[in-house]
């Protein structure tokens, strides 16, 4: 009801305060949503708010279709930056959890051409990345050849990950022709 942007601003700040102290990510994410908006209509947010601030309590609090919503508004702002897509991609995995739909696929490739560009900065998410096109091409595609090279490219980020060391030993062997075994004839 107050017309002062400033006060505003205060309103909503001091309402967020209190949606962090009682844990409402929900409640948090709209206000802050709301406060952004407000700011920016004057040309005073900052693009980043969206990723951290409005996209991740948005996640967090399981509003998974909002988080994505403003996290693609931050790639489009911000199409260098991996946060964006990495916010989008949890988000869209947590809507398609059997991965049927292969929602957060193309998420997914972003973040991992992204986080190849500093392997060091970006391991954890290029690895996140690498896992899930690898477990979805296995799974979903049956492209066993597609899934080993983002098993490759996953463990380029981290060598002695367990669980791509893993989905590589398994692709490797079933790609395998079984042995033959010496069957006794009648």
């Amino acid at each position: 009801m107050d017309s002062v942007l400033s006060r505003q601003i205060e309103m909503l700040n001091e309402a967020i305060e209190n949606a962090q102290a009682n844990n409402n990510k929900l409640l948090e994410g709209e206000l802050r949503l709301m406060s952004y908006e407000l700011r920016n209509a004057q040309g005073r947010a900052s693009k980043d708010e969206l990723s951290s601030y409005i996209a991740v309590p948005f996640y967090l609090g399981g509003n998974y279709d909002k988080a994505d919503s403003v996290a693609q508004v931050y790639s489009v702002a911000s199409p260098d930056s991996i946060h964006g897509y990495y916010w989008s991609a949890l988000s869209r995995t947590a809507i398609d959890t059997n991965m049927q739909q292969g929602l957060a696929m193309p998420m997914w490739d972003k973040v991992l051409t992204i986080a190849e560009t500093s392997k060091e900065r970006f391991a954890n998410q290029g690895v996140r990345a690498a896992t899930s096109l690898a477990v979805y091409h296995t799974n979903i595609k049956a492209d066993r050849a597609t899934a080993l090279t983002y098993v490759t490219r996953g463990l380029a980020f981290d060598p002695a990950n367990e669980n791509l060391l893993n989905i590589q030993k398994v692709l490797t062997q079933a790609a395998k022709p079984a042995p033959r075994g010496k069957g006794k004839g009648k």
